[in-house]
């Protein structure tokens, strides 16, 4: 049957103020700085602006490069930051797990280039030149806010910017701009690619925090930093609470760690010596410990979020653009190249929709401004303690959407099979994937085309082989202070800005999770979804 999208209730646009939105009247004026907006979490920051229209002073996003020092910023742009900014909300990161660190810079040229043609002290980037860089259905997102809030695009301002570089790379300007007029400052910037070279992981996640921190200490404005980290930060933990855990090592050591030793030998040392999984989580920990030193120098907040999916209501069900983490396998499953997967049906699966890790970072910011706690607050924003789902729910469920809305040219029907044993699931990897791939590849050769299956089996199959951990242990993550947060909201802003994934409907998420996946990524346009979606 197909499923009927859930509508979305909107206060008029005009009415937020007068219908009693405190969120709204917090941010009214304001300057934000986001660092990793052009991020799928970032890209849906911009309904801060749909929902608080003609409030905020000015949206600026860092893409910069998180490779450079700095962010890469140029002067011109960190002084308008420093000066400016009062929120911060840092998300930026890349979730291509195997990409050559190399190319990371090439995400940001656009914005690059667009500095170079843009007029005036104060608007230092063209906002065309980041939305020519975004992906088709992230543009469609953008241009609907343009059109529901005219003027809205305006507001922002892009900065291109480094983590590794000194001052994030920032002009002199840019900083003195940045210092006097930022209020509010998400931190997502990261990268998120499990097995990059530690020494470049800890540069960017680590070190690229400390030089946003050192920033931040300098507006005189801010009165929020939120910091976007991990909720599988405590690997080692089955049941995680709302506090930051002593890390293994601290940042010192990490860095004595990485320099002492070359990089073949940093892997298994580090391996061995703390257990964690991948680089990503070891360096998103001692990040957390490292900003709870500074939590008497800062209005500080960490929002932990698990797995982010597929939205659940904004900017419209199932909206996706990307194919990182359970995307990824709900297509190679649907596309028939995925038929095991290494996973315990009863380990908890912490999917956490993508507007409500927005939502949770727009209503920490103003939680932590309007009640200054004393202490670093955490906010575990995932679904195991609120709304469970299992590993084997999720497979039945992308079985079923699979199979009713299919993927076009699909390898095979969709089908899999799960194990908890990694010698079944190498024997079945063997005998499903490479013997049939190896064979048609063979046959590919011989009528003269180009051969290619394989290479496509092996990146799918290193794909799960990073997420293998995920899918075979499970984490208990307490919610208190989502829940306390979501005591807080008046009834407007509970309305507005979503956070209660007890209200969630897995099996409707599903259905619009498959169809947004066949509109946003395959340009397949469903008639019973197209209503629901017909203005993005």
């Amino acid at each position: 049957m197909t499923p009927v999208c859930e509508k979305l209730r909107h206060p008029p646009l005009k009415s937020q103020f007068d219908a009693g939105s405190e969120i709204a009247r917090f941010y009214k004026d304001r300057t934000v700085l986001i660092t990793g907006g052009t991020g799928f979490v970032g890209k849906i920051l911009q309904r801060l602006e749909r929902e608080v229209p003609g409030a905020l002073s000015k949206i600026t996003i860092v893409p910069g490069d998180l490779a450079l020092p700095g962010l890469g910023l140029s002067k011109a742009d960190m002084f308008a930051i420093i000066s400016e900014v009062s929120v911060v909300f840092h998300l930026a990161a890349t979730v291509r797990f195997f990409d050559p660190l190399r190319n990371y810079s090439d995400a940001f040229r656009a914005a690059r280039d667009a500095d170079r043609v843009v007029q005036g002290p104060r608007i230092l980037f063209s906002v065309k030149g980041w939305l020519s860089s975004c992906p088709r259905s992230a543009q469609k997102i953008l241009q609907r806010l343009e059109r529901e809030v005219p003027g809205a695009l305006s507001k922002i301002t892009i900065v291109p910017g480094d983590l590794a570089l000194p001052g994030l790379g920032l002009s002199k300007a840019d900083m003195f701009a940045i210092i006097s007029e930022v209020s509010v400052v998400f931190h997502l910037a990261a990268t998120v690619r499990f097995f990059d070279p530690l020494r470049q992981v800890t540069q960017l996640n680590v070190l690229g925090t400390q030089r946003m921190v050192e920033i931040c200490k300098q507006m005189s404005n801010l009165c929020a930093f939120v910091h976007v980290s991990t909720a599988y930060s405590n690997w080692n933990r089955e049941d995680v609470q709302e506090i930051v855990y002593r890390a293994p090592i601290d940042v010192q050591q990490l860095i004595q760690t990485i320099e002492s030793l070359d990089e073949k030998t940093v892997i298994p040392v580090t391996n061995l010596q703390f257990g964690q999984p991948n680089n990503y989580v070891l360096t998103k920990c001692v990040t957390e410990s490292l900003l709870l030193e500074k939590q008497s120098e800062l209005p500080l907040a960490i929002v932990r979020p698990s797995i982010v999916t597929a939205s659940w209501r904004e900017p419209c069900p199932g909206w996706i653009d990307n194919y990182n983490a359970c995307t990824g396998i709900v297509v190679s499953i649907g596309m028939g190249l995925l038929r095991t997967m290494l996973l315990s049906k009863n380990c908890i699966a912490d999917l956490i929709p993508v507007d409500v890790v927005a939502n949770t970072l727009i209503c920490v910011a103003w939680h932590v401004a309007s009640t200054r706690p004393t202490q670093l607050k955490v906010y575990n924003c995932t679904s195991s303690a609120l709304q469970p789902h299992t590993w084997g729910e999720v497979i039945e469920q992308v079985r079923r959407v699979t199979v009713q809305f299919p993927l076009p040219n699909a390898r095979r029907s969709p089908s899999v099979i799960t194990t908890t044993s990694k010698f079944f699931y190498r024997l079945a990897l063997y005998c499903q994937c490479y013997v049939p791939a190896f064979l048609g590849d063979v046959a590919l050769r011989l009528i003269g085309k180009n051969a290619s299956i394989v290479n496509q089996y092996r990146k799918v199959i290193r794909g799960m082989d990073a997420v293998s951990f995920y899918t075979t242990n499970s984490w208990l993550f307490r919610s208190d202070n989502i829940v306390g947060l979501m005591n807080d909201l008046s009834p407007t802003d509970k309305q507005l800005f979503n956070l209660d994934v007890r209200k969630l409907d897995w099996c409707q998420y599903w259905d619009n999770y498959m169809l947004g996946i066949r509109k946003y990524l395959f340009n397949l346009d469903d008639p019973a979804f197209q209503q629901e979606h017909n203005n993005v």
